[in-house]
């Protein structure tokens, strides 16, 4: 089973048409409501508790509602008693307390009893708006003797808070001239800071350069050594020719000096037969000396 929530007139004025509005009402809003600032409770259509024994003019040839021309089979309507033609004449209502019989009525009419139902929730709505209004009211009220309170324990605390705020004001002015006195300090250090940021550049620089001469020294090292190493080769080499040739010069001496005892030895020899042959001939020497001497 299912079952459908029945809707309002308000729902049905922006959506389908019920049974109780006029089709043309749902595309001449503008008009709905002029109607309802028009309508009157008071019309007796609304307490009519059987059909009324008005009869239309008789003599219209053409329908007041779809100005159509009317033929010979012609309704009139139970509640106001006018004529329309049976296009118009199509819809049906009971009476005002029954729920019996429904008898013809037209449109003008069925708008009428709209217009009503449109009344009579409006009115139970003005009327659930006024109690939210009283409720809202009193909760205003008591919200406002609230705040007054909340508001005289607020001066109250205030009057408390004030040398607490005034010594408060005093650190605050104190704080400012501390923060002014850093604020200076801070743009000094940052100024030594950039100093030594462009020291710390210039030396970095030097260090660069000092870097650069440094690997140039230590190749020119690596260089120096490599001629060293070929030096002290070079050395060595000639190290070992000095040594043979002062080998061989030792060898040489040796060879002179036996050299020059063997011609001392001669020297020797030849000087001790040369003075045995003065001893030989010393006499043979002095006899001629006597003689040479002696002119006899």
């Amino acid at each position: 089973f299912f079952f459908f929530k029945q809707k309002t007139a308000y729902e049905i004025l922006s959506g389908l048409v019920g049974s109780e509005m006029c089709i043309r009402d749902r595309f001449k809003q503008p008009e709905l409501i002029k109607d309802i600032k028009d309508f009157s409770l008071n019309d007796p259509i609304f307490s009519l508790a059987t059909p009324t024994k008005e009869k239309g003019n008789q003599e219209l040839t053409e329908c007041p509602e779809c100005n159509q021309v009317l033929k010979k089979k012609r309704k009139n309507c139970k509640f106001c008693g006018q004529i329309r033609c049976e296009s118009c004449m199509i819809k049906k209502r009971a009476m005002a307390g029954k729920t019996g019989e429904r008898y013809d009525i037209c449109d003008n009419c069925s708008h009428k009893f709209f217009l009503k139902q449109l009344y009579d929730e409006y009115s139970v709505k003005e009327i659930e708006k006024d109690k939210t209004i009283e409720s809202l009211q009193t909760q205003l009220k008591e919200k406002k003797a609230e705040y007054a309170k909340a508001r005289e324990e607020h001066n109250n605390k205030k009057k408390e808070l004030k040398p607490e705020r005034e010594k408060q004001k005093n650190a605050l002015k104190d704080m400012e001239e501390e923060i002014v006195t850093l604020n200076k300090t801070k743009a000094k250090i940052t100024q030594d800071r950039d100093s030594i940021k462009n020291e710390t550049s210039e030396l970095e620089k030097q260090q660069e350069e000092v870097e650069d001469e440094l690997a140039r020294m230590e190749k020119k090292a690596k260089e120096k050594k490599g001629e060293l190493e070929k030096l002290k080769t070079e050395i060595t080499a000639m190290d070992d020719k000095v040594s043979e040739v002062s080998f061989k010069l030792k060898e040489i001496t040796r060879e002179r000096e036996a050299e020059q005892g063997k011609k001392q030895n001669v020297k020797k020899s030849v000087s001790k037969k040369n003075k045995q042959k003065e001893k030989k001939f010393e006499p043979l020497k002095k006899s001629v000396l006597e003689t040479a001497a002696d002119p006899n």
